[in-house]
């Protein structure tokens, strides 16, 4: 997430409406897993991818030497990122074996589809001039499987996969920030949102963005379930945080 001040008028006042509803980007979005829960299974892996003194103005503070906020912000957007083609329930989904990874650092992805094959997007969510995201990278066409279906233990309601990895991502090159991976089904309709971050290989900085991934779980009904509320009249036992 971009962390440059945010200037006065109509474009600073749609820059703060952005910054307060960009972390919640890939619920609203639709996002089809979220991530953060490694295969049970462990399947085979798949194809590798700031002044002081009386009456004077306050100096800004110095921008911790590292990531150029101001030069990645300033670079031009993708205004595409958004999903425009969800298809039906099942088209494609996916989740992430790593919620954050440092820069450069590798992750698996776990995909299912109906489709024959599937690409992947990653989109670092920012300002960016109003497009409010930058495409960063981008797969080659990956050979599309449709993983086993789910288990629900009776009686905790504990949703599980057992995925075997689609891919792995390296992540070189990548600046820091929160990401969104579209994955987009291929000979066949669907997108998916799979949310990661790049987090600061420093602490030092003006601003902390917290992904509230345990809360994503709590609120997400895939598999039929959620933590906070059963989904069905048998809401006899309190359900579980699963994976994806």
């Amino acid at each position: 997430m971009d962390q440059e001040h945010i200037p006065g008028g109509a474009e600073g006042a749609g820059r703060r409406r952005f910054l307060a509803i960009a972390t919640g980007a890939a619920t609203a979005a639709g996002l089809g897993s979220v991530g953060g829960c490694a295969s049970g299974g462990g399947g085979a892996s798949g194809a590798a991818l700031r002044g002081k003194g009386a009456g004077k103005e306050a100096a800004p503070e110095p921008v911790p030497a590292g990531f150029d906020v101001k030069a990645e912000n300033a670079r031009p957007g993708n205004a595409d990122w958004r999903v425009t083609k969800a298809g039906p329930a099942r088209a494609i989904e996916g989740f992430a074996d790593k919620v954050s990874v440092l820069p450069g650092e590798p992750f698996g992805l776990h995909v299912s589809t109906t489709a024959p094959r599937f690409t992947v997007s990653a989109y670092r969510m920012g300002w960016y001039g109003g497009a409010r995201a930058r495409l960063v990278w981008r797969s080659e066409a990956l050979p599309g499987v449709r993983q086993p279906e789910h288990t629900v233990e009776a009686g905790t309601r504990m949703v599980r996969t057992r995925w075997a990895r689609t891919a792995a991502v390296d992540t070189k090159g990548w600046p820091e920030g929160c990401y969104l991976l579209r994955l987009d089904a291929q000979g066949g309709e669907g997108q998916r949102f799979v949310p990661v971050t790049v987090r600061s290989a420093a602490t030092a900085g003006r601003t902390v963005i917290v992904n509230a991934v345990a809360t994503w779980q709590a609120y997400n009904r895939w598999g039929g379930y959620a933590a906070t509320a059963a989904t069905t009249a048998r809401a006899a036992a309190t359900p579980r945080v699963r994976c994806p």
